[in-house]
């Protein structure tokens, strides 16, 4: 390796693990102690990973897959606030369970004693309100139902049945009526119990279909439960003793912490998506552990905000935008921004723009534009009014609003649109530099391809409703530059094409999201290139954040140079091929 990617990459570790620490203090002081006991069982957790940093194997997907397939029972780690957990435990099954085939998928967030609701809620003979009122979802699981919503109408629609696995509390405890026994029991026994319960449904279900057409099944179920030791191992006793023969299990982890560290210090963390750790036992890597534990704090606060209607609380989101700035300003050796004329907005005060209407100076087509990415819940910076807008405040989106923050700083540039064909590289490379400051705080942070512009297109023309107005252009526009990138690189200027859609005025928003599109497949390749050695982070800061003086307006000379300087990396070709 060379020194200088060396130090890009020990630079990038730095700042990642400030941030992983930064988060890890505060989820630590949300939890308070850990009792011994589950600690313990915790410990018995990450020692299933300890020998797996030393031998474990990178592998293509279709590996994995074939392993589930060829298991009877697998189960898929569910960190339950984290909605990429959801969202690619769902992608696998997508891809394992294929028509005619006998599928059951078990569920730990519906207690067992309400599998006719569930049943019930599948054959759409009870409504969703009444669906969580009867199992009691938000005080017996409490966690954001969009996460699995997906999941229940993908079974719904291909007509896989639903278990539910989790021990009823009133079984747990039904033994004791000391408070006392009670608290004990809670600490010491609960999370084994459940893992008998689960094992014993499990075990029930297939000895009940031994005579039918071969039954397989996947289960979702809390990460530090399905370790080998937990309810694999109680899964595996209870088979050899009630079936004709133990039952073939596996266990998929994902975004393990020690796993990501270990892969991220020997430079492979982008080329590694499943790891092999043993014959049992394998790890999806979708995210960054920092991603992770953002997630706990956010669902934490949200849910402190929410429980109480008369409580006004708000998450910190100034403190995390704070954060990133600082982070990403460490990465690129600049001084953070400062944040105290700031307003940091989100989509719970979308009404925001009547009361900034007057003295700043907007035209009526700006204000059009930006109550544009307000309608449809787009992020969008405006220095001239101090005001980033985030939307649904996610991580990335607090990111990437970070990083255009440090880039307005420096450029100088107040700018929200204008009609000329040099602002539209203007855009792009604004959309580079966002981008790739979101991907250092979240480096699996995904984006559309040449493909997936493709097949949007396709799905658009036959008449799939458009996400926002005129997507259709503004996919249209993304795709034809992408698909002419050799003719660029050559040489070639197509400038025609962006100066005729930059001059109409109805397609302003669509050039918007056209360019930032655009922008950040450009910033995918450049945060690759930039790892791997080939591209010097420092060449991107001068070029993104050159002054816009006469002698460096040219936009578009600078987004010819980010385009040679991306060409040497080339990273997927579609979000679909990731999990």
């Amino acid at each position: 390796m060379k020194t200088s990617t060396r130090r890009a990459h020990q630079k990038l570790l730095n700042v990642q693990k400030k941030i992983y620490r930064s988060l890890k203090a505060e989820v630590d002081h949300l939890m308070g102690d850990v009792p011994p006991s589950i600690k313990k069982y915790q410990n018995e957790y990450q020692r299933e990973f300890r020998g797996a940093i030393k031998r474990f194997q990178v592998v293509k997907k279709q590996i994995l897959v074939r392993a589930i397939r060829s298991s009877d029972v697998s189960f898929i780690a569910d960190f339950h606030t984290f909605a990429q957990a959801q969202k690619t435990a769902l992608r696998l099954i997508r891809e394992v369970v294929h028509p005619g085939e006998n599928w059951m998928i078990g569920l730990e967030l519906v207690p067992s004693r309400y599998q006719k609701t569930l049943d019930d809620f599948q054959k759409g003979v009870i409504t969703l309100k009444e669906f969580h009122k009867i199992i009691q979802y938000p005080n017996e699981w409490g966690f954001p139902w969009a996460h699995y919503a997906p999941l229940f109408e993908w079974a719904k629609v291909h007509r896989v049945p639903l278990v539910a696995l989790n021990e009823p509390r009133e079984f747990l405890y039904r033994s004791s009526s000391t408070e006392n026994w009670f608290k004990n029991r809670r600490d010491h026994q609960e999370l084994h119990e459940r893992d008998r319960w689960a094992a014993g449904i499990i075990t029930d279900l297939f000895r009940a279909k031994q005579k039918q057409k071969k039954l397989k099944m996947i289960v979702i179920y809390g990460e530090l439960h399905i370790s080998r030791s937990h309810l694999p191992s109680q899964l595996d006793k209870l088979s050899k003793i009630l079936l004709t023969r133990p039952l073939k299990t596996l266990s998929v982890h994902q975004n393990n912490d020690e796993l990501f560290w270990a892969l991220a210090k020997k430079h492979k963390i982008h080329q590694a998506e499943v790891i092999k750790i043993s014959q049992t036992s394998y790890c999806v890597l979708s995210s960054a552990p920092w991603v992770k534990l953002q997630s706990i704090l956010s669902w934490a606060e949200e849910g402190v905000a929410h429980s109480d209607p008369q409580d006004e609380a708000e998450p910190d989101y100034l403190g995390h935008y704070s954060t990133y700035s600082a982070a990403i300003a460490e990465f690129f050796a600049l001084s953070p921004p400062s944040l105290e004329s700031v307003h940091l907005v989100t989509v719970q005060e979308a009404d925001f723009l009547p009361k900034i209407k007057r003295g700043y100076g907007f035209t009526s087509e700006e204000l059009k534009l930006i109550q544009f990415h307000i309608d449809n819940n787009l992020r969008i910076f405006v220095p001239r009014a101090h005001f980033a807008y985030a939307g649904s405040p996610t991580q990335n989106r607090l990111a990437e609003l970070s990083s255009l923050h440090l880039l307005r700083t420096h450029t100088g540039s107040k700018i929200v649109f204008n009609h000329e064909t040099d602002d539209f590289y203007r855009q792009v490379i604004e959309s580079v530099f966002g981008f790739f400051g979101s991907l250092i705080i979240n480096p699996r942070r995904k984006c559309d391809y040449l493909e997936d512009h493709e097949k949007r297109l396709r799905r658009l023309a036959r008449g799939n409703k458009p996400s926002f107005p005129f997507e259709y252009e503004a996919r249209k526009l993304t795709y034809d530059l992408l698909s002419r990138e050799t003719e660029l690189l050559k040489g070639r200027k197509i400038s025609v094409r962006i100066q005729e859609f930059m001059a109409n005025r109805s397609h302003a928003p669509a050039a918007m999201m056209a360019a930032r599109d655009l922008g950040r497949v450009l910033a995918k390749r450049l945060h690759s290139a930039v790892f791997e050695g080939r591209v010097d982070a420092k060449m991107i800061r001068e070029i993104c954040l050159a002054r816009p003086t006469k002698a460096t307006r040219g936009y578009e000379k600078r987004f010819i140079l980010l385009l040679n300087a991306a060409h040497t990396s080339q990273v997927a070709l579609s979000k679909s091929a990731h999990l």
